[in-house]
């Protein structure tokens, strides 16, 4: 049985104090609508290999996070108050205002754009998160749409922030009996196309697509150079800028007694080859060969190979099959996610449970595993066992 320290005790209690602050929204002048939901999770990991520094030990977790929504009158204000290792950390999501007149809307503000059909990968999402994203903060923009009939027409503009240029995007998106299409182009220093598709081709079956391309992006290389001893003397990551392709293929099957089959699979020009793995995989096998080097010289070379594994998109081609079935209460999903990185890929299996618990709550726990073929292995990704429960209101 798990017992809160102290520390986490005190965490507890300033996040139910928060609560009655958030709550008081309610208060206010009538046509407020608002939300409050509570996220705790417990997080056992088993690290896997022992000499490279990827971060992952063998350690159990908690996390808190408290998200608040507000809206009134075509303003929305979202908040994020979340328990990290400095401390509590509040953010804004999203605020922003929304506008119409007639077929015609303007938004201003902080404004998440999910406009991708992707479950684990989002190449339109230029102004939303990355499919797997968790706490996105959407970025500050100006948007107008005009509806006519079952089309949209819009265009977005977003200012320079941190990383990210200043881009603008014109998008066009049209809906049929079994088709929604959207077409979009985009302007960040460099012009960038997107497009996708849904298809309904049955009842119980959907296809989607979406893909883009980009002039002039940041890739990563792999450029291992001269090798002395058997050890590399520079590191072998590169950053260049080249043309970037993206494309995500999926399809749905649903069945009424609450089955589920999801399977993608995504491409991305920019992520290392699979001759770039088979080269990190070459490398690691050459330290475990090779006598002790002089000091800091072995843990400069991990440190450059863990970095491979750090990068999103870690792989150029990552297959996701996903089963599901709801009976009552209950929702249970296995999950497998393939990384191909050399001639043997490596599967990422995950297992989980959602209990409605009643209308307001939900308890969740996933378990996450990869096999030990394929050099991410060799890699030391790790064991998780998390255990969630949320609640709102």
């Amino acid at each position: 049985m798990f017992i809160p320290t102290t520390h986490q005790n005190i965490h507890r209690r300033l996040t139910l104090a928060a609560i009655p602050l958030l709550l008081g929204l309610s208060t206010l002048s009538g046509g407020v609508d608002w939300r409050i939901e509570l996220d705790q999770s417990l997080k056992a990991t088993q690290a896997g290999a022992d000499d490279l520094p990827l971060g992952a030990r063998d350690d159990v977790t908690t996390n808190t996070v408290l998200n608040g929504q507000v809206s009134h009158s075509g303003a929305l204000v979202r908040l994020r108050l979340r328990d990290t290792d400095a401390g509590w950390h509040l953010t804004v999501p999203e605020a922003f205002y929304d506008a119409s007149a007639g077929s015609f809307e303007l938004t201003v503000g902080r404004k998440s754009l999910p406009w991708d059909y992707g479950f684990f990968a989002a190449p339109i999402n230029w102004l939303g998160p990355n499919a797997q994203e968790q706490h996105y903060e959407a970025r500050p923009l100006a948007l107008a749409e005009m509806y006519a009939g079952l089309n949209v027409w819009q265009a977005a503009c977003a200012p320079e922030q941190q990383d990210n240029n200043a881009i603008c995007v014109l998008r066009a998106e049209g809906f049929t009996r079994l088709f929604d299409w959207q077409f979009l182009a985009g302007y960040d220093g460099e012009l960038r196309f997107g497009a996708g598709l849904y298809w309904l081709a049955h009842d119980s079956l959907a296809v989607r697509f979406s893909g883009a391309w980009m002039a002039d992006a940041q890739a990563t290389e792999w450029q291992p150079g001269a090798l002395v001893n058997g050890y590399l003397t520079a590191d072998p990551l590169q950053t260049t800028q080249t043309d970037r392709s993206e494309v995500l293929l999926g399809l749905t099957w649903t069945h009424a007694q609450g089955t589920e089959a999801l399977l993608e699979h995504h491409w991305d020009s920019t992520a290392l080859s699979r001759r770039d793995w088979q080269d990190v995989q070459t490398q690691l096998k050459r330290l475990d060969e090779q006598p002790e080097p002089a000091a800091g010289l072995r843990a400069g070379n991990l440190g450059w190979l863990a970095q491979a594994a750090g990068l999103e998109p870690m792989v150029e081609h990552r297959t996701l099959i996903r089963l599901s079935q709801t009976w009552n209460d209950w929702t249970w999903r296995a999950t497998g996610l393939s990384f191909l990185t050399d001639n043997t890929p490596t599967w990422l299996t995950e297992l989980s449970a959602d209990y409605q618990w009643n209308p307001v709550a939900t308890v969740s726990a996933d378990w996450r595993y990869h096999d030990n073929n394929g050099v991410l292995a060799d890699l030391g990704h790790v064991f998780e066992l998390t255990l969630n429960v949320q609640t709102g209101g």
